[in-house]
């Protein structure tokens, strides 16, 4: 059972440049590059920022672990990368965090079922790891989904600006 969210305003920007010092040295390891797109402009986000570490700690492991054994260096095949990105999203009551790799993507069959719980494909662990994320981002107000092509996956999380009513109009 997850602790209950105690979220507090905070810079979306900030935030991300906290968990991008947290793995930066992990996707280097692996020889696949790391790339951190912060907001153009200050976005002020309720966060729980441990419990939403947790979720970009989880769409980053799985993204590293997608992009390994993919013989990304190839010379056909694109240098392996990850890139972590934050926007307002089109209306201005919200703010998007984007996570994308340019790994072989999610089968369609498999993406249907990723944020259910126990649901899995790997050899290892339990299959609560995307259904946790889900339940996160919905308890901060948020969404989130998923695009997915044999190019890559990108995972799209948005969530209310500060000020805003779960998604109503943003204060000035």
């Amino acid at each position: 059972r997850l602790p209950q969210v105690q979220s507090a305003p905070s810079d979306l920007g900030e935030f991300l440049d906290d968990c991008q010092a947290a793995f930066g040295g992990a996707a280097a390891e692996q020889g696949v590059a790391l790339d951190w797109h912060p907001p153009a402009r200050p976005l002020t986000v309720p966060l729980d920022r441990q419990m939403m570490r947790r979720v970009i700690d989880n769409l980053l492991r799985n993204a590293l672990e997608a992009l390994a054994g993919e013989g990304r260096r190839a010379p056909e095949r694109p240098a392996a990368r990850v890139e972590v990105a934050a926007e307002a999203a089109p209306g201005g009551a919200r703010a998007r965090i984007l996570v994308r790799d340019n790994g072989p993507g999610i089968p369609d069959e498999t993406r249907e079922h990723i944020f259910e719980p126990y649901f899995t494909t790997k050899p290892t662990g339990t299959g609560l790891g995307l259904a946790i994320v889900k339940k996160i981002v919905l308890e901060h107000g948020g969404e989130i989904g998923v695009d997915s092509s044999p190019t890559g996956t990108t995972f799209r999380i948005e969530l209310p600006l500060a000020g805003t009513d779960r998604g109503g109009p943003a204060e000035g």
